[in-house]
């Protein structure tokens, strides 16, 4: 009964597949019905309103060759005519014009109907109220067909309530984490005017906490009318690491240990304040770390990123030194060892600002680290100074360095859509 669409793309969105390469064709009734519904929605996204399924057939025969049941479907349908959208029109609003909720409706007059867009005008239309706080309005759509002219028409009838405030924000489920670490990044407080955007971009700062496995938001009734509790059920997950092991490089000096092991311990949420605690030991034949450090999301209870580390090494290094022959000849391509210590320290302070497309933030950093080399001066002289300036005392390197960065990821850690950018200038000295 299909004319007007064809097989292949009905067949394209269907769960159920015939055998081939990458699918081994099981039949499952479940996905029949899934399948079904997938019929009708293609018809009724080209304007084919009446669209119906007159029947599915199911042919069941033997395959002697391959020893199974094999079924064939057939899907028997009834096209009807196709519509053009003839627009909407609203009735009942005042605080948002005429101008202003239509223009939100992208399924444009004239054109074929397609019922997801025109669904998800309506939905833009409730969620302007939503976000601007009035949760409790109705919508009804009184939908209208013109058989002889073969268009669709809409009249949206808006009952108008008062705006709705935050009663209460409540978290249930946190066993480990403060309530105070969760609320901060929730940017609504109670008294405040209820905002869908305000709590989506609160659960999308909670998930790229890393704290959290789920996180449920619940609207519910307050104590009065136009009063509602933000309810967040969280579910903990691990926060605290620990990682050790070796590793195994190739041998470029034979008599040196191919060998290095190293051990991190780090929890992300010490405590329970959100605050970030980490040990870091590296070990090789030719160098030794250790690190600390340590991250404050919320320094002085403000939304400002404070980190600080501190470093302490020794590695074995080569040098070029001079190396003088009779005549004044002298020459470079010899090398010395050196035993090199280091200790040094870096703090950075950044704030975020969330805005409707994108978070910007913006991050400034001092680090500076002490080295003092070791080496017989009485047989060698290095080529280069900074090996020889720093021999039997510290000396210093510092740098300066700020950071700007754009992030519109819908999260930091698995993101699924979204973009990011960053921008990042050194002074050292």
């Amino acid at each position: 009964g299909n004319s007007f669409a064809s097989e292949k793309n009905l067949k394209k969105d269907m769960k159920l597949k015939e055998p081939g390469l990458f699918s081994k064709g099981a039949f499952q009734e479940s996905l029949l019905e899934l399948d079904k519904h997938s019929v009708l929605m293609y018809y009724q996204n080209k304007g084919f309103m009446d669209a119906t399924l007159v029947d599915v057939i199911k042919d069941v025969a033997y395959n002697e060759e391959k020893k199974r049941d094999e079924i064939t479907i057939t899907y028997v349908i009834k096209e009807g005519v196709q519509y053009v959208f003839n627009g909407i029109t609203t009735q009942g609003n005042v605080i948002f014009s005429d101008k202003e909720l239509l223009a939100l409706v992208k399924l444009k007059k004239g054109t074929t109907f397609n019922q997801v867009r025109f669904q998800e005008g309506l939905a833009a239309i409730a969620d302007l109220y939503y976000e601007n706080g009035y949760t409790s309005n109705t919508f009804y759509p009184d939908i209208k067909k013109d058989t002889e002219n073969r268009l669709i028409s809409c009249t949206l009838f808006i009952t108008e309530n008062r705006r709705s405030h935050i009663e209460k924000i409540s978290i249930v489920g946190n066993k480990k984490t403060k309530d105070n670490v969760i609320l901060r990044e929730i940017p609504l407080e109670s008294g405040d005017i209820f905002s869908k955007r305000k709590i989506e971009t609160g659960l999308r700062s909670l998930y790229n906490l890393g704290f959290f496995s789920s996180i449920i938001p619940q609207i519910v009734q307050g104590s009065e009318d136009n009063l509602m509790e933000l309810v967040i059920n969280v579910e903990e997950q691990s926060t605290t690491s620990v990682e050790f092991g070796l590793t195994f490089s190739g041998i470029a000096d034979p008599s040196a240990w191919p060998v290095s092991a190293f051990i991190n311990w780090k929890d992300s949420n010490f405590l329970g304040t959100g605050k970030l605690i980490g040990v870091n030991l590296n070990g090789s034949n030719d160098e030794q770390t250790l690190s600390f450090n340590f991250n404050d999301p919320w320094f002085l209870n403000r939304s400002l990123n404070f980190n600080a580390g501190l470093n302490i090494k020794h590695r074995t290094a080569k040098a070029a030194y001079y190396n003088y022959f009779p005549g004044g000849v002298n020459k470079t391509d010899y090398y010395m060892n050196y035993n090199q210590l280091s200790f040094g320290g870096d703090i950075s302070l950044g704030k975020r600002w969330v805005w409707n497309f994108a978070a910007f933030t913006l991050t400034g950093g001092l680090s500076n680290t002490f080295e003092r080399n070791f080496y017989d001066a009485a047989l060698y002289t290095p080529v280069d100074s900074t090996v020889s300036d720093r021999h039997g005392k510290f000396g210093v390197k510092n740098t300066i360095w700020t950071k700007a960065a754009l992030n519109a990821r819908d999260t930091l850690f698995d993101p699924s859509k979204g973009w990011f950018a960053s921008q990042q200038i050194s002074w050292t000295g």
